[in-house]
């Protein structure tokens, strides 16, 4: 899908051009450390390790979290620029929580 560039203006403010979430570099950088980890077998090895280096007791929400994170920001299609109603997850800018997913109606 092409979007017009001038209409690549988030309803965060930031132009979608620049904006590391639209350009996929959150899901990327989440793939590459899965790759590179997942090579190690440290899903398999924490519990282990994690008697050298305690954090490491935590793996398995590490994973949940790298999870959530390709959830939350995994594709953005940019919001002002689309012609039909899109599940948009809006930031609350005084507590930085996003909102629950709503729908709004574009153009």
């Amino acid at each position: 899908m092409t979007v017009d560039p001038k209409n690549l203006i988030g309803y965060c403010g930031l132009y979608c051009g620049a904006c590391g979430i639209y350009q996929g570099r959150i899901t990327q950088v989440v793939k590459n450390l899965r790759k590179v980890i997942g090579a190690y077998g440290f899903d398999k090895i924490a519990p282990e390790l994690a008697k050298w280096e305690p954090t490491l007791q935590y793996y398995a929400e590490f994973e949940k979290v790298m999870d959530g994170l390709v959830k939350l920001f995994g594709e953005c299609l940019g919001c002002i620029g689309l012609v039909e109603t899109q599940t948009v997850r809006f930031v609350n800018a005084t507590n930085k929580k996003p909102t629950l997913p709503v729908q709004i109606a574009l153009k």
